[in-house]
């Protein structure tokens, strides 16, 4: 399920970024900050099997915001500079 809700999100990521002239991403900002959120939060889950419900919830949240936050300046600053898409 994390794999097609990381697919979804490149694929409107990409289909925003060729949709708008000029463009104002690069293509690495949507090569990371889609996916990374999506596998921090899926590894999360995975890792608090045996806690409770809302505070499973509660880290999965909280690891998805920051890691959404992580993946976009990542891929905005450092990825944009290595893959010059």
């Amino acid at each position: 399920m994390g794999g097609i809700v990381a697919a979804v999100l490149l694929a409107l990521g990409f289909f925003d970024l060729l949709y708008h002239r000029p463009r104002e991403l690069e293509f690495a900002t949507v090569l990371f900050g889609a996916p990374l959120p999506v596998l921090a939060t899926l590894g999360m889950v995975r890792a608090t099997h045996r806690m409770r419900g809302w505070a499973q919830w509660l880290l999965a949240f909280v690891t998805a915001l920051a890691f959404l936050f992580v993946g976009l300046l990542t891929g905005a600053t450092f990825a944009s500079r290595l893959f010059p898409i």
